[in-house]
């Protein structure tokens, strides 16, 4: 639902309790205690109607060896966790090549478009259109009819689906092909 990156976590006076129970040093700019942030804190839909927090680190995993930098996660996930947070650390290496270039080239889109948005009708259509075709059909003809049954050119249908994809309104399996000449049923879960 929402994404912040940055989050102060919790006030400095319990971070610092928190690092003095933890014994590691908290850290300063200076002579002064700075706020702690968590890299990613997340909101989710809970199913419930209400919102689940989820907190993300996100590091290096070469940097995971250096003390320092356990420290400030020990501190990160404790802060969390006296909030009922769920927390989590992230590293490249959770990711295969393949998953991470296929999220490269889905959030191109963001790259090439910083401000792209789209037509909630034109949405909806697309999707509609996108759950009529055949799973053995390759990506590229799966996109390319969804587009035409909305008006829309090639490279617009393509930046359409990317766009969908990243907002989580089709979901895709990232572990399956998302080459455009393969068949396409990393999106089979959006239509069952």
């Amino acid at each position: 639902m929402d994404i912040r990156e940055q989050y102060p976590i919790i006030p400095v006076k319990e971070t610092l309790k928190i690092a003095k129970a933890l014994k590691v040093r908290h850290p300063y700019r200076g002579s002064e205690p700075f706020e702690v942030t968590i890299d990613l804190m997340l909101s989710v839909d809970d199913q419930n109607g209400g919102v689940l927090y989820v907190a993300r680190s996100v590091k290096p995993s070469a940097e995971l060896e250096k003390p320092d930098v356990q420290a400030r996660l020990a501190l990160e996930c404790a802060a969390c966790r006296s909030r009922g947070i769920p927390w989590k650390l992230v590293t490249e290496s959770l990711a295969n090549s393949e998953v991470r270039s296929r999220g490269r080239w889905l959030f191109k889109v963001f790259k090439d478009f910083p401000d792209y948005t789209c037509d909630e009708k034109v949405a909806a259509a697309f999707i509609d259109a996108l759950s009529t075709r055949q799973l053995t059909e390759p990506l590229r003809a799966v996109i390319v009819g969804a587009g035409k049954a909305c008006g829309l050119p090639y490279e617009e249908a393509v930046n359409l689906f990317k766009f969908l994809v990243c907002t989580r309104r089709v979901r895709v399996d990232l572990s399956a092909s998302l080459a455009l000449k393969d068949p396409h049923p990393a999106l089979a879960e959006n239509f069952w």
